[in-house]
């Protein structure tokens, strides 16, 4: 099923001249891979394509019970850092200064942010509402990417 919540245009423009971080950049180029919509776009705006860096993590943590983090390797810029989230079906996800999510990427399941469910290469932007409430998919979980205003290596929420 194609992702059905995506970067805004202006994120895709910023994405297409270099003028996002590491890890946003990340997540859009992943996004774009899995989403017929936006690679149309970017290619509209001038991408002859768009390649994705593979994720390396580190050690996984343990957050809390059916709650693992682990931070992706490479991709974090200055005052940003990334990591990918595994969630148990129903676990509410942290979102705690200060290394709250700027962005989301879903990789497998789903998760739901204030009543939207969100699935597998659906993209959320979280500074517009950054106060949204994150939880894990009831019955599958969830895999995602976050990108955090966090100090690069900062691996708890």
């Amino acid at each position: 099923m194609a992702p059905t919540h995506h970067p805004s245009g202006q994120a895709l423009a910023n994405f297409l001249v270099g003028d996002c971080s590491p890890g946003a950049s990340l997540l859009i180029a992943r996004h774009v891979k899995l989403c017929a919509s936006c690679s149309s776009r970017v290619h509209a705006m001038g991408s002859v394509g768009v390649e994705s860096a593979p994720v390396a993590c580190g050690e996984r943590e343990i957050l809390a019970p059916g709650l693992e983090i682990a931070v992706v390797t490479g991709v974090s810029g200055l005052g940003e850092a990334v990591y990918c989230v595994r969630a148990a079906p129903g676990v509410g996800l942290p979102q705690k200064e200060p290394s709250s999510a700027v962005e989301v990427l879903v990789l497998e399941g789903g998760l739901e942010a204030d009543g939207v469910s969100y699935r597998a290469g659906d993209y959320l932007s979280l500074e517009e509402t950054p106060k949204a409430r994150l939880i894990s998919a009831a019955t599958t979980g969830c895999v995602y990417l976050k990108v955090t205003h966090a100090a690069s290596g900062q691996a708890t929420d």
